[in-house]
């Protein structure tokens, strides 16, 4: 599989997707996985001087803070993943209960054949 990556040229590929602007959170890309690429591919560089126009920046900030408060609220409202499982899925069952309650099942199943 690391080959693939190599000879199909993935880390290339990836770092030119990280470039394009138009890839941000919007596009379904977080924001910190592109600075977890960058920092993976020893490419993050926090000194970088930015070719800003002034006259967007304020729609920038505007950007920004719309990001800011829509992680929070997410991250507030947003249930914990294991937690909601258990509930939902697995009828309140720890790990280990279900574990081993779908072994019992596998092996049913395996001697009935």
């Amino acid at each position: 599989m690391k080959q693939m990556g190599i000879d199909e040229k993935h880390k290339e590929a990836c770092w030119r997707e990280y470039r394009i602007p138009a890839n941000n959170a919007e596009s379904g890309v977080p924001d910190f996985m592109w600075a977890m690429m960058a920092v993976a591919m020893n490419k993050f560089d926090d000194d970088i001087k930015l070719n800003t126009k002034p006259h967007l920046m304020e729609q920038a900030n505007e950007k920004f803070s719309w990001l800011r408060t829509s992680s929070k609220r997410n991250g507030v409202n947003a249930p914990n993943a294991y937690e909601w499982h258990k509930k939902v899925l697995f009828s309140n069952k720890t790990h280990d209960e279900v574990l081993q309650e779908n072994l019992k099942k596998y092996s049913k199943a395996k001697k009935a054949k």
